[in-house]
Order: structure tokens, then sequence, then C-alpha cells
């Protein structure tokens, strides 16, 4: 279990991992991060705005983000709205 920390609201929720690899932030070239580990700065979470996408690097249904009301899934949602 890590601290997770959005970056546009600043809210820090405990998420579930299980991997043992990183995105190197300095190799984002597309995207901006949009979550951070607190323990060690580490790249959690990339916004793809460019291409209407995003990824996180943790379980998001576990970490209690807003919970019940995780702002991911609203996000995924609406992502698949037509536009």
């Amino acid at each position: 279990n890590q601290p997770v920390k959005c970056v546009k609201c600043g809210k820090v929720a405990i998420s579930t991992q299980n991997h043992g690899y990183e995105v190197v932030s300095n190799s984002i070239k597309e995207g901006k991060i949009s979550y951070v580990n607190v323990n060690d700065d580490s790249c959690e979470g990339i916004d793809y705005d460019a291409l209407d996408a995003f990824t996180v690097q943790f379980v998001p249904e576990s970490c209690g983000i807003g919970h019940p009301e995780n702002p991911l899934y609203d996000q995924f949602a609406a992502m698949l709205e037509v536009k």
C-alpha cells in the first residue's frame, strides 16, 4: 500500500499496487503527470489530453479516491460520451 497524490487537487489516497517497476518521469513526452507517489515522488499516473486518454499505475477501485464516487471512473465515463 502506497500513498498516491493527485497533482491537480492535492488529495492523497492509499493505493494498492502490485508491480516492481516505475515510469521514469522525465521519459514522458506526450502526456503530463497526474498522480505521484508521496514516498518517492515517482510517477503514478499520466494524462494524455491530446489523445483523450489517461493511465494510472495503481489499482483505482481499491484506493478510495473520492470513494464511492471515484473520479477516475467519472473521468473514464466522460471520455466514452459522444462529443
